[in-house]
């Protein structure tokens, strides 16, 4: 199921898990994503803001060993109870039905926005906060145009996982020698996107890095840490409340 700009409507009192660039590789041990899964319950929602692969490039990536194991593991989670939702990053803008088919999470590929109990808030990957990386922006706007995204679909795997390295090589390294001032997100976007719903409180990922963006007024965004082999990041939304960063226990990926 894939939906563009969204909304959802939650029941009041159920917990929201908010996490983002989890960047797993293709190699995950199995047991420890069982480990992982057992944090949730049932009525449960999980939202992943983008990048929960490493590279996601769709065609026939769904079969491909190590994959299966996260994919079984979602799709048990989806099966008891826990709703599972992915708002695509820039690792992972490509997924749509074989993603959704293999996992169960609902794919969202723009914002969303939750409701529950009469509070409201908006979630974002975060790569559209941040206007002065203008490189990235431009080679956004090409590869998101729908003609694009045709053509990329119908490439063979290897190709798409070549061009998908070449890509994550080529972002490592302009960020070495660009100020990371560059990635500030913009409290002006942050004000003209929570305008669309009348939202004061938003949550991105993509900076790995905890940041809150203070935009007066009780508005404002708040960026989660990035997950790691280490850590898992997270933050649950409940009752209208946004609780502190908590570490889930740490996946175990193999190199």
């Amino acid at each position: 199921m894939n939906r563009r700009s969204s909304e959802l409507d939650l029941e009041q009192g159920r917990r929201v898990f908010l996490s983002a660039d989890y960047h797993l590789l293709p190699k995950v041990e199995p047991e420890s994503l069982k480990d992982w899964a057992r944090g949730f319950e049932r009525g449960d929602v999980c939202i992943f803001l983008g990048d929960l692969y490493e590279a996601w490039v769709e065609t026939h990536q769904e079969g491909r060993p190590g994959y299966e194991a996260l994919h079984g593991t979602i799709r048990e989670m989806v099966d008891r109870g826990v709703e599972t939702h992915l708002v695509v990053g820039n690792r992972d803008f490509l997924a749509g039905d074989a993603c959704h088919q293999a996992t169960g999470m609902i794919i969202h590929h723009g914002p969303l926005l939750i409701r529950s109990g009469g509070a409201s808030l908006a979630l974002f990957h975060g790569d559209e906060l941040l206007p002065d990386d203008v490189g990235y922006l431009r080679y956004k706007a090409i590869v998101r145009n729908p003609l694009v995204l045709a053509l990329l679909k119908k490439l063979p795997l290897s190709l798409l996982m070549t061009l998908a390295e070449g890509t994550r090589s080529r972002s490592k390294a302009k960020l070495k020698n660009l100020p990371m001032d560059r990635f500030t997100p913009s409290i002006e976007l942050i004000r003209l996107q929570l305008a669309k719903w009348d939202v004061k409180l938003a949550v991105a990922g993509h900076l790995h890095k905890k940041i809150w963006v203070e935009g007066g007024g009780g508005l404002g965004c708040h960026v989660l840490s990035s997950s790691s082999e280490k850590e898992i990041f997270y933050r649950i939304w409940k009752g209208g409340e946004l609780g502190d960063e908590q570490a889930f226990k740490p996946l175990v990926i193999s190199k």
